[in-house]
């Protein structure tokens, strides 16, 4: 029995809460005593790491995490860190040992040098990255939207069977956040993915607020309207409680582009089933960067990847794979021009 199967055997399935078209289904399983790791907004708040670029010039899939610390810190997958060259999200989970300086995988989510050439917006996109240059980087208070998510994760895995490393494709990342950008009418001189969460903060909070955490809840299942879209597990209540905001927004983004209609709620048994069929997605696993075991999830239905490290499930993520009719491709390329995008609808 592979420790997804065990771990997910171990938990209880509560009942929806929805709000608008986004529909939340808590994973609960008691647990005891403190996790014996920080997460990354506690370890920033003790100023125990230091994460930079890998060297002067930067090396855009990479950058340097130094824990100085005396418990190690847990990244999760798709956290967004501000700063540096260019703004980054985490491409898989890691469990970064305390006393250690590592190297982890990223992708850029700040394509900036991309902009349109007009002056006025050349000065504002100037303006901007001269506000954001820092030689460090800082946590995020979002985590990538779950369509961006997904497409890394098929990514990353295909990086890890072909090449044995974990990058993202970087053209398709960037694609994505023109797609939101053109969904959700937002715009960033920098084509930051970060400035489209600034620009619905209010509508996003108002989903945060209505989607509490409840007791002993260790991880969620996500439905837009009544499609099943995406589960995150972790090991402990506490950890659950510090990243839940962050991904009821990542799944609130994708709530806000869907077309106007009547709110529908997900049913119980559709949980089970989506749960079902991450059980039943063939696990390979890899050693980690950091601690622990890189497990990854595949099936016609299902991507995703876990943390397994110190005899236990530390980070689960599951997404349903994206189904897209025949011949159809994505509305627009990284490449393509906002105004151009415009003119295309």
């Amino acid at each position: 029995m592979s420790i997804i199967t065990e771990t997910l055997g171990d938990i209880r399935l509560d009942e929806p809460r929805a709000y608008r078209k986004l529909t939340l289904f808590p994973l609960i399983r008691p647990v005891e005593g403190p996790p014996d790791y920080l997460t990354l907004d506690q370890a920033m708040a003790d100023s125990s790491i230091k994460i930079s670029e890998v060297s002067e010039s930067g090396n855009v899939p990479e950058i340097r995490f130094e824990n100085t610390g005396s418990k190690p810190t847990l990244l999760v997958d798709g956290e967004e860190i501000s700063g540096g060259k260019q703004n980054r999200i985490l491409n898989i989970s890691i469990l970064a040992p305390a006393k250690e300086t590592i190297t982890i995988p990223v992708t850029c989510v700040e394509a900036g040098r991309w902009g349109r050439h007009d002056s006025g917006y050349r000065r504002e996109r100037d303006r901007i990255l001269r506000s954001r240059l820092r030689a460090e980087f800082e946590e995020a208070d979002h985590i990538a939207f779950m369509r961006m998510r997904r497409t890394k994760h098929v990514a990353v895995t295909q990086s890890l069977k072909a090449a044995g490393s974990r990058y993202a494709s970087q053209a398709e990342v960037w694609s994505e956040i023109e797609d939101l950008d053109g969904d959700m009418g937002t715009r960033s001189p920098t084509r930051a993915m970060r400035d489209s969460y600034e620009q619905r903060r209010q509508s996003l909070e108002e989903y945060v607020q209505a989607l509490p955490m409840v007791k002993d809840q260790v991880g969620v299942a996500f439905a837009l309207n009544t499609r099943l879209v995406g589960l995150d597990l972790f090991d402990h209540p506490h950890t659950l409680n510090r990243i839940l905001p962050k991904l009821v927004r990542s799944h609130a983004k994708e709530a806000l582009r869907e077309p106007e209609s009547v709110a529908e709620v997900a049913s119980t048994d559709a949980a089970r089933d989506f749960i079902g069929e991450i059980v039943n997605a063939a696990m390979t696993s890899y050693p980690a960067i950091g601690l622990g075991q890189d497990l990854r999830l595949e099936s016609n239905q299902i991507t995703g990847g876990g943390l397994e490290a110190r005899d236990r499930l530390i980070h689960l993520c599951a997404f349903v794979e994206e189904s897209r009719p025949k011949g159809r491709s994505r509305r627009s390329r990284y490449w393509t021009h906002r105004s151009e995008r415009r003119r295309s609808h």
